[in-house]
């Protein structure tokens, strides 16, 4: 049979993400490799409790990242619980375990997921860009008025979803593709949303958001989302690479548990009524203003301790 030209893009999409993936894995790779190499220590064995709170902990959190919620803040949750990573490799760690389960969730929401690819290309590479500029400006803002900007704008889009779903509002549609001035404004909102990471938050919500406003239906979010995700991992995995903050033996066992919590989580997404997903959206921003509320305390707090603390000359 012959190809499309949508295939063909589609193809070569899932090309390139595949070739950014490697080439972080790669990088990963080496560094593992010269770790076993310089170190003088053998590496301390896992016990069987161990290697059952990490299995937990990648399947529920990749549970978790293929319904929107994302894997960082359920990851992080039960390393607070268990003590699972040292902190100044957690956040490496964090993006090394995900972009293979994100890059298999990317491959398969583009093969159930209908989505015009023009709008995948377009939303993919705003969205790139912005993660982009976001490590080049994240500096400049107050991370702060930040968050507080974002707890501001998710309980709007929470009261504007539940009026959706209550009849009240005429947001919200079943588009699987944009374009004229819809695809225009997609384009520089991902570019915004794909600064976010920058700042510590995630941007799977706010991307379900933009483009339930935008009249999309809330499964063509995923391939979107799932395909930003990856290449902004695998490009924040390397630069984790050459600093050598990654455990990267956790990494790779919590990419393979995360595996499995994709493999069961897609059908879920994949045959689930629209209806239901904008539930599940309305569930993740309440979630996201949950966790921001959390954050804003916790800096408020240490703001208050180190007000007390006694000047010295």
């Amino acid at each position: 049979m012959e190809e499309t030209p949508a295939e063909g893009i589609i193809l070569a999409i899932k090309t390139i993400i595949f070739a950014i993936s490697v080439l972080a894995f790669v990088g990963v790779g080496v560094l593992f490799w010269n770790e076993k190499k310089t170190s003088k220590n053998v590496s301390t064995p896992w016990s069987g409790l161990y290697k059952l709170k990490l299995f937990i902990s990648g399947s529920i959190a990749n549970v978790f990242d293929t319904l929107g919620v994302g894997s960082f803040a359920p990851l992080t949750a039960f390393d607070k619980y268990w003590s699972l990573i040292d902190d100044r490799k957690l956040p490496g760690t964090l993006n090394v375990q995900s972009i293979l389960p994100s890059l298999i969730q990317s491959f398969l929401f583009m093969e159930f997921v209908k989505i015009d690819f023009k709008t995948l290309v377009f939303l993919v590479v705003g969205s790139s860009l912005g993660g982009f500029c976001g490590g080049l400006v994240v500096g400049k803002f107050n991370r702060r008025k930040v968050r507080v900007s974002m707890l501001v704008g998710y309980f709007i889009f929470m009261l504007i979803i539940l009026f959706n779903q209550l009849g009240l509002s005429p947001l919200g549609g079943d588009l699987l593709g944009l374009t004229g001035t819809r695809l225009m404004i997609g384009f520089f909102s991902m570019m915004i949303i794909g600064l976010f990471p920058a700042f510590g938050l995630g941007n799977y919500a706010p991307t379900q958001i933009a483009l339930f406003a935008l009249g999309m239906n809330p499964l063509a979010a995923f391939p979107i989302m799932t395909t930003a995700g990856t290449i902004q991992s695998s490009v924040t995995s390397l630069a984790f690479v050459f600093r050598k903050a990654i455990n990267v033996r956790v990494a790779l066992f919590l990419t393979a548990s995360g595996i499995v919590g994709v493999i069961l989580a897609v059908p879920l997404v994949t045959h689930a009524d629209p209806s239901l997903l904008r539930w599940v959206l309305f569930g993740v921003v309440l979630f996201n203003i949950r966790m921001l509320w959390v954050s804003l305390k916790g800096e408020r707090v240490v703001e208050e301790e180190a007000e007390t603390l006694p000047q010295t000359a």
